[in-house]
């Protein structure tokens, strides 16, 4: 397998553009590939277990988890899958590091040192493929004069500091300083944020679907800013996230679960109302069918390992012009550690 932890020569670095440019490549793998995988794919071992941890507030970008199992992506790998859910990345990272989970989705990006939980070093988990694209958004309520990016400056919002991180580029763009000109809040569960919104405890809030699309229906708020937007419309929200340990002692287990769940998004892309309701049916999701299918419309899912790579290099070297990142930081050595391909593409 061709080693990707250094980029082509003369391309030190991947803008954008470049991202979106391959978009077309990988698609037609899609289009002609899945099917081959399940015949040629190298599994991990006879009834190998796995264990892979999901956010249970029921996440719409968590779904390539469920559709893996009900295809049997899981089992063509040789792999006894057991799922687990967990109240967030602090909580899965942890089981991750006691050795009682082997997975998760999660951002490539967030396994950065400003965002890593404590006890947690870069390289302790990494990211072998990107799944999906677009599933965070700023809302506001419904009637506020806040209409832009730049309308934000001296407002409070509501984010976790992974989110503050992720939006900073639209800050940006909009001449703010993400660091300066924002009164950031910390982040509020999902269930709480309209009611925040119309106590005007908070301007605006991060929300991610379902709940931002059910907010928009029920009338109460609206999407201010979102992953599926330029700048950020090419950046991944979900990556497969496995132990660094996993990689380094059994990496063929790490690439048959990275395999199982990019063939999980892949079919989740071409069929987007029936995954909208499996979500559903396996009781993952509480919002309603509609609701789920307006959320899966704004999400992308695309599972790459190239272009998710690429793409988790643009966000590194976006987050050191911010000044989330030291400026001594090398963004490539940096990839190299938190970003580790395990399997070809699709």
């Amino acid at each position: 397998m061709a080693n990707h932890s250094e980029a082509p020569s003369g391309r030190g670095a991947f803008t954008r553009r470049d991202v979106l440019r391959d978009t077309g490549r990988v698609g037609l793998g899609f289009a002609i590939g899945i099917g081959a995988v399940a015949r040629t794919a190298a599994v991990a071992g006879p009834a190998s277990k796995v264990t892979i941890a999901y956010i249970k507030a029921g996440y719409t970008c968590d779904g390539a988890l469920f559709i893996a199992q009900q295809q049997g992506y899981f089992r063509d790998e040789g792999l006894d899958l057991a799922t687990i859910a967990l109240s967030g990345p602090p909580a899965i990272a942890a089981e991750i590091m006691k050795g009682t989970v082997d997975a998760t989705h999660d951002p490539a990006w967030a396994l950065v040192a400003p965002l890593l939980p404590q006890g947690v070093q870069v390289g302790d988990l990494v990211a072998t493929a990107g799944l999906q694209r677009g599933s965070s958004c700023i809302c506001v309520v419904t009637d506020s004069s806040i209409r832009g990016a730049a309308n934000l400056r001296g407002q409070k919002v509501a984010a976790g500091l992974r989110w503050r991180f992720m939006f900073g580029q639209a800050l940006s763009a909009a001449g703010l300083d993400p660091k300066k000109d924002i009164d950031w809040q910390p982040g509020l569960p999902p269930n709480d944020v309209a009611s925040a919104l119309q106590a005007k405890k908070v301007a605006a809030a991060q929300l991610h679907q379902p709940y931002a699309a059910a907010i928009e229906a029920s009338g109460v708020g609206r999407m201010l800013l979102m992953q599926n937007m330029a700048p950020l419309q090419g950046d991944y929200c979900c990556s497969v996230i496995v132990p660094g340990k996993l990689v380094r002692e059994d990496r063929a287990k790490a690439g048959a679960i990275t395999r199982a769940l990019m063939r999980g998004a892949a079919w989740m892309r071409a069929h987007p109302v029936e995954s909208a309701q499996l979500e559903i049916d396996v009781k993952h999701v509480t919002a309603s069918a509609a609701d789920n299918q307006r959320a899966m419309a704004e999400l992308d899912f695309f599972p790459s390992v190239e272009i998710a790579r690429r793409n988790t290099l643009d966000v590194l070297q976006r987050f050191k012009r911010l000044g989330f990142l030291d400026a001594a930081v090398d963004e490539n050595t940096l990839l190299a550690r938190l970003y580790v391909p395990v399997t070809n593409e699709l």
